[in-house]
């Protein structure tokens, strides 16, 4: 998955949507952690860091055994 989204609170909700999709296969519990780090990192980011208002890219990444 890659993401790209403008800096605003608005969007986490999509996000959170993208993290949970990209993460099926993955253990219910360790997605939920995943998907909640996301949101932190990227509330974070909007916050505190957006200053410019350039958008934030995300990636993820998942491989199930």
């Amino acid at each position: 998955m890659e993401l790209s989204l403008p800096p605003s609170p608005v969007h986490l909700a999509g996000l959170r949507q993208a993290a949970r999709a990209c993460l099926r296969g993955v253990a219910s519990e360790a997605a939920h952690d995943m998907a909640l780090a996301l949101n932190e990192a990227a509330t974070n980011a909007i916050l505190d860091g957006s200053g410019g208002g350039s958008r934030s890219r995300w990636w993820c990444t998942s491989t199930t055994t």
